[in-house]
C-alpha cells in the first residue's frame, strides 16, 4: 500500500501568495491541513494550486482548512468548531481518517 503523506502547517492568515508557496513546498502531499488561516465569514474560501478544499471552519481571529488531492475518495467529513475553544476537522477515506485538532489561542480549557 502506498504512503500516505499529511502535512500540517500553520498559515498565520491565508493569503493567496501563501497559497502559491504552499503548492511548492507541500507538492508531494496528499492532504494539507491548515490552521490559523483568518479567514471571516464574508471572505473568500482558500484555495491551494493541485488540491480540493474538502473542509473549513471560518473564524477572523483562528479558524482551519482541510485540503486533499482531488483523486482522494473522502467518504465522510466532520468539522466542529466547540464552546470550549477547541476545533476539529475530520475526513473519512476508505480505510484511514485523519483529523485535526487545535487548542484556540487565549483558551484556557
Amino acid at each position: 500500500m502506498p504512503a500516505l503523506v499529511v502535512t500540517s502547517v500553520n498559515v498565520e492568515g491565508y493569503t493567496r501568495t501563501m497559497a502559491d508557496v504552499l503548492a511548492i513546498h507541500c507538492n508531494g502531499s496528499d492532504i494539507v491541513c491548515m490552521q490559523e488561516t483568518h479567514l471571516g465569514p464574508t471572505s473568500n474560501r482558500p484555495t491551494l494550486p493541485g488540491m480540493k478544499l474538502v473542509a473549513e471552519i471560518r473564524h477572523p481571529k483562528y479558524g482551519s482548512a482541510m485540503f486533499v488531492k482531488p483523486l482522494l475518495d473522502v467518504r465522510d467529513i466532520h468539522t466542529n468548531s466547540s464552546d470550549t475553544n477547541i476545533e476539529t476537522v475530520t475526513i473519512c477515506l476508505p480505510e484511514i481518517s485523519i483529523s485535526k485538532t487545535e487548542r484556540l489561542n487565549g483558551s484556557s480549557t
